[in-house]
């Protein structure tokens, strides 16, 4: 009975062994799975922002390249700047060129020559300027003493469209009044082309600026979008280990309460073979004093006394080995009571 208690025993250690193996299979596999899932989380996560940092990369190029606009806009807009300023200058300067000569032509200095010819002859300007030197008008009457010959200035007739020409007073003064009021109408379109030119490089600027700003709002979007992907993913990550770390703890302590109970059965069924072998010794060494007693008590006495101290020392060993019997079997019910509760 003590043997079949320990081979009892031992495959319980067995069943033991193979539900430990068992637990580590699981949670080697839990493992794996949290490692999987994991891994699994994070290349989803590394493809997102990826794929969101390549639309951050092509939206800065855009934003370059909208600085560059800006630039080259800023470059344009001072060289056509510049350009308008200066052709307004050149036909500026050019009418100043001439209303200087018709305020030449129309200016008589007092006392001269050509005053005389203003108050004598009319249309002298036709007659005889092709032909007068200019200087002459210049000087005065005084040291000229003109005099008045004739109705003509000059009595002869021949061709002057090839010789220089001047307008008279009022003739100049008109001109100059024309020149004056193109001066003002050329000034006037200066204007108005610059707060056009200046309106059209602002709105430009505008433009750009807006498309600068949406564009920088989509970045720090998908910069948000990316922080929030990765705060979920982190999230996702805690609580998948708090899961593998709670089933982690349950195995092994489900592990360790096994090994406890295994580590437990151990002993006792070491106990429980060192008692099968002290049991044997002692039936061994009380077979040899029987025997010894037995061969004693044919020498001394009769076979009927022989007969009966034998039966009652019989008696008193096996009561010893009923009693030793009972108390293994008493500690066989325990154990097994107890592997039933595990």
């Amino acid at each position: 009975k003590l043997q079949e208690l320990v081979q009892e025993k031992e495959k319980k250690l067995q069943e033991n062994s193979l539900h430990v193996k068992s637990l580590q299979d699981d949670l080697q596999d839990k493992k794996e799975e949290f490692f999987n899932q994991n891994e699994e989380l994070k290349s989803s996560f590394y493809k997102t922002k990826q794929a969101s940092l390549e639309k951050i990369f092509k939206l800065q190029d855009k934003i370059q390249k909208l600085l560059s606009n800006k630039l080259s806009l800023a470059s344009s807009y001072k060289k056509e700047k510049q350009l308008l300023k200066n052709s307004y200058n050149d036909e500026i300067n050019e009418i100043e060129k001439q209303l200087q000569i018709y305020k030449q032509m129309a200016y008589t200095k007092e006392g001269s020559f050509k005053e005389f010819l203003e108050e004598n002859f009319i249309e002298w300007e036709r007659e005889f300027y092709p032909i007068v030197d200019d200087s002459l008008l210049l000087r005065d009457t005084e040291e000229l003493e003109p005099k008045v010959v004739g109705d003509r200035l000059i009595g002869i007739e021949f061709k002057k469209d090839n010789l220089k020409k001047i307008l008279s007073k009022d003739e100049a003064i008109k001109q100059q009044e024309q020149l004056k009021k193109k001066i003002d109408d050329v000034t006037k379109a200066y204007i108005q082309a610059k707060i056009k030119q200046n309106q059209n490089f602002s709105d430009e600027i505008v433009k750009l600026n807006d498309e600068k700003t949406i564009l920088k709002n989509k970045i720090a979007h998908t910069k948000s979008f990316i922080k929030e992907e990765e705060n979920k993913i982190e999230q996702q990550q805690k609580l998948l280990k708090e899961e593998f770390e709670k089933i982690k703890s349950d195995i092994e302590r489900k592990i360790q309460e096994i090994l406890q109970t295994k580590a437990k059965l151990k002993k006792e069924q070491e106990d429980l073979i060192k008692e099968i072998k002290k049991l044997t010794s002692s039936i061994k060494q009380n077979k040899q004093q029987l025997k010894l007693q037995k061969q004693k008590l044919l020498n001394s006495i009769d076979k009927s006394k022989i007969k009966n101290t034998l039966q009652k020392e019989f008696e008193v060993f096996y009561k010893e080995i009923d009693a030793k019997i009972e108390a293994l079997k008493s500690q066989k019910i325990y154990l097994m009571n107890t592997l039933i509760g595990i």
